[in-house]
C-alpha cells in the first residue's frame, strides 16, 4: 500500500520546552513519538555581507520551509516593506506575506499527488496543488490572504467545526488576568477544533500528503510564557495561571496523539517546529528601543520617549499598566517640550479599554491613518524624523533593522555613498555601547552589514543596511555614556522568538530513537518530498534529513 506523509508543525515551539514537559510526564504522546523517531535540531543560519548569523524571523522561516530556499535567495526577510522615496513602511497582516511566484511551495506537485494543506503560516492558495488548501483559518497573525481551494472549503469548515476563536485577537498584555484567562480558554478550544479538522482531512481517500500547523502554540507561548517560567522578569504566581501553559500543551499532546493514531503502519509522520521561543529579549528592542537609540544619535540632547539619566537609581520592573494594549503604555512615556506635560501623559486614561478585540488598533499619531502602516509599532512613530536622520530603525520583530539615509537612494538622503561604510561603522560602534543597567552587560551582541554597495539594486537584499542581534537576556531599560538612559518601559509579550527548531521523523525504514546532526529549516521540504517519492527541485538549498532503509508491507 502506498505510504502517506503527514507533517505537523508546532508553531514557535522550542524543543527544550517540550523536553522540560517530558520530564514531568505532561506530554506522553509527543515523548513517545520522539522515542520512535529519528530527530534533530534545526539551526538555520543566513548569510549577510559581513558574516553569518542565526535567523529567528517567524514569517521568514515559514517561507523558507515552503520554498526550500534561504531568504538571501527568495528575498523574503521580514513582513515589513519599505519605500525609500516616501519613507513609509507597511506591515499588512494579509498582504505582506510571500507571493510564491518565483519559488513555488514544495507541495505544489501537480495532478500526480493528492495534497491537503491546512493553516500553514505565511502561505497562500496557489495553483498546482491537486487537493485541498485551507489558508488563514486560525493561528497567530498568519500573514495570509484568508481563503481556500475549493473556494467554499473555508465556509464549510467553519460551519462544521466552528470559527477559530483566537485569530487576530491575541494582542493583550501580560498583566491582564482577564486576557490570560481568555487566551488559555480560547486556545484550548481552537486546538480541539484543529484536531477534529485534521482527523476529518485524514479520512480522505487517496491522500498522499497532509501538511498542517498548530498556530495557537505561537499565541500561548508569547503571552503565557511568564506565568510558567520563573526566569521571566515579570513572572508572577497568579492563582490559576501557573499551569496554564502546561494545561494547553496537554491538549496539543492529545491532538498529536490523535493524528498519530489515525495513521497506518506504512505512513510517515513528521513533527516539527521552524524556530523556538524563550524569555523575550527582542520585542522591546526591535519595536521601541532601537528607534529611540538612533533618534538620540541623530539629534543629540533630544529625547523621544522614556527619558532618564544614567546617574539615577534603576527603577523596578513595570509589571502593570492602565492600558490593555502595550503600545498605549509606551505612548504614555512620550517626552514633552512643555513643563509638566510628561506627568500629565503618564496619567492619560486607558482609552483602549473600549476597543473591541480584533479591531484595527493603529495609532493616529505621526502616521497616515490610511493604509497598513501599523502605527501600533512605536518604531513607526519616529517616521517623520527619518528624512532628517542619517540612520533610522525600520520596524522589525526579531533582529533589529537599521537603514542608512543614503543620497541617491533615499529621496532626502544625507549620507554620501562614499561615506556609507563609515556611517555603518559609526552606528555599529554606537549601538554596542548601550548596556542594561540591571546587569551592566551590553544589549547588542553583534551587528551585520547586509551589502557592500549602498546603491546595490539587488531586490533580494534586506531593507535594513545593518542587522542588529540582541542579547538573549530580557531588558526593559538601557544606558549609554552620552545618550543617557531609556526606560524602564513595560514589557510586551513575555515569550520571544529564538533561532532553533526541531524535527522528529517516524515511519517505515526510519531508525527509532536516533539523534541526528543539526539541520536547517530548508532541509524539511526535500525531506518531505523524498519520503513521498516525489522529485526534488534542483533549486532547493537543503538535503533530506533522513535516508529510508528498505522496508516492505
Amino acid at each position: 500500500m502506498k505510504s502517506r506523509v503527514v507533517a505537523v508543525g508546532l508553531d514557535s515551539t522550542d524543543q527544550d520546552l517540550l523536553e522540560s514537559l517530558f520530564s514531568i510526564g505532561h506530554l506522553p504522546r509527543i515523548e513517545q513519538l520522539f522515542r520512535q523517531s529519528s530527530r534533530c535540531r534545526l539551526e538555520t543560519k543566513v548569510n549577510y555581507h559581513s558574516g553569518v548569523a542565526n535567523y529567528a524571523s517567524t514569517e521568514g522561516n515559514w517561507v523558507m520551509f515552503q520554498t526550500g530556499v534561504r531568504p538571501e535567495t527568495s528575498g523574503y526577510w521580514e513582513t515589513v516593506t519599505y519605500d525609500s522615496q516616501t519613507y513609509r513602511t507597511t506591515n499588512d497582516f494579509y498582504y505582506d506575506g510571500y507571493d510564491y511566484e518565483k519559488f513555488k511551495p514544495f507541495y505544489a506537485l501537480g495532478k500526480n499527488y493528492r495534497v491537503t494543506t491546512f493553516d500553514i503560516p505565511v502561505s497562500a492558495v496557489v495553483p498546482g496543488v491537486h487537493g485541498n488548501q485551507l489558508v488563514g483559518w486560525g493561528g497567530h497573525f498568519p500573514y495570509v490572504v484568508r481563503g481556500s481551494s475549493p473556494a467554499n472549503l473555508m465556509e464549510q469548515t467553519n460551519r462544521r467545526f466552528g470559527k477559530n476563536p483566537v485569530i487576530y485577537k491575541d494582542h493583550g498584555v501580560f498583566w491582564s488576568k482577564k486576557y490570560a484567562g481568555w487566551l488559555e480558554k480560547s486556545a484550548k478550544e481552537a486546538i480541539q477544533q484543529r484536531k477534529n479538522i485534521c482527523l476529518d482531512f485524514l479520512k480522505q481517500p487517496d491522500l498522499d500528503l497532509f501538511v498542517t500547523v498548530l498556530g495557537e502554540t505561537h499565541s500561548v507561548l508569547h503571552d503565557l510564557w511568564a506565568d510558567a517560567h520563573p526566569t521571566s522578569p515579570v513572572h508572577r504566581a497568579r492563582d490559576g495561571f501557573q499551569n496554564s501553559l502546561k494545561n494547553f500543551f496537554q491538549d496539543v499532546d492529545q491532538t498529536v496523539g490523535a493524528i498519530d493514531d489515525a495513521l497506518r503502519p506504512e505512513d510517515y509522520l513528521i513533527l516539527f517546529s521552524v524556530h523556538g521561543m524563550k524569555d523575550n529579549s527582542t520585542d522591546l528592542a526591535c519595536l521601541f528601543f532601537l528607534s529611540e537609540m538612533l533618534y538620540r544619535l541623530n539629534f543629540p540632547g533630544k529625547f523621544g520617549i522614556a527619558p532618564g539619566r544614567v546617574s539615577a537609581p534603576v527603577p523596578p520592573v513595570i509589571d502593570s499598566g492602565l492600558h490593555w494594549y502595550w503600545f498605549g503604555e509606551i505612548w504614555r512615556r512620550k517626552a514633552s517640550y512643555f513643563p509638566g506635560m510628561q506627568k500629565w501623559l503618564q496619567k492619560l486614561p486607558a482609552w483602549d479599554r473600549w476597543v473591541r478585540p480584533g479591531a484595527d488598533l493603529r495609532f493616529p499619531f505621526f502616521i497616515n491613518p490610511k493604509g497598513a502602516e501599523n502605527g501600533w509599532m512605536p518604531s513607526v512613530w519616529y517616521r517623520r524624523t527619518w528624512p532628517r536622520s542619517r540612520s533610522f530603525a525600520l520596524p522589525a520583530f526579531a533582529d533589529g533593522h537599521v537603514r542608512i539615509n543614503v543620497k541617491g537612494r533615499e529621496k532626502h538622503g544625507l549620507v554620501e555613498p562614499r561615506d556609507y561604510h563609515a556611517e555603518c561603522d559609526r552606528v555599529t560602534e554606537y549601538l554596542k555601547q548601550w548596556t542594561d543597567p540591571r546587569t551592566n552587560q551590553p544589549v547588542v551582541v553583534d551587528v551585520f552589514q547586509t551589502r557592500d554597495d549602498a546603491l546595490d539594486p539587488d531586490p533580494t537584499l534586506p531593507h535594513g543596511d545593518l542587522i542588529v542581534v540582541w542579547t538573549d537576556q530580557p531588558f526593559d531599560v538601557v544606558d549609554h555614556p552620552t545618550a543617557q538612559r531609556i526606560g524602564p518601559v513595560p514589557y510586551f509579550r513575555t515569550g520571544g522568538h529564538r533561532p532553533g527548531g526541531f524535527a522528529a521523523i517516524k515511519g517505515p525504514g526510519i531508525p527509532e530513537n536516533t539523534l541526528l546532526s543539526d539541520n536547517a529549516v530548508y532541509d524539511l521540504a526535500p525531506t518531505i518530498l523524498d519520503l513521498l517519492d516525489a522529485p526534488i527541485p534542483n533549486h532547493f538549498e537543503g538535503q533530506p534529513i533522513v535516508q529510508r532503509a528498505a522496508c516492505s508491507f
